[in-house]
């Protein structure tokens, strides 16, 4: 068992952590969409921080991730950062899709 917990502990120290930072824009099911995209494949390094509205000071000084982050013409935006870097914001749902690879459609979640 304790070779087992070694072996997921070296994994988790080698591989890159995927970080998303998902900021919703005016269509709140554009926003469930995008957080389903993510959530759809097994990502065991991803982590994941939605902001379904304007970032608060509060929210930032918990997740620093989040500066600087905000919605680009009222879409719902993705910035992805890997190894410390981010890529360009991924604006809208077609183009996360694209970005994640995903090609299946995703089965529409219960509406919150």
């Amino acid at each position: 068992m304790a070779a087992g917990q070694s072996l997921i502990a070296l994994n988790d120290l080698l591989a890159p952590a995927e970080e998303f930072a998902i900021v919703a824009g005016d269509d709140p099911i554009e926003f469930r969409a995008a957080l389903r995209l993510i959530y759809h494949k097994f990502r065991p390094h991803k982590v994941v921080a939605p902001v379904p509205g304007v970032v608060s000071d509060e929210l930032l000084s918990l997740v620093p991730l989040l500066a600087d982050r905000k919605a680009t013409r009222g879409e719902v935006t993705t910035y992805l950062c890997k190894n410390f870097a981010c890529l360009a914001p991924i604006v809208g749902v077609e183009a996360l899709r694209r970005e994640l690879r995903i090609e299946e459609p995703i089965e529409p979640g219960p509406s919150a």
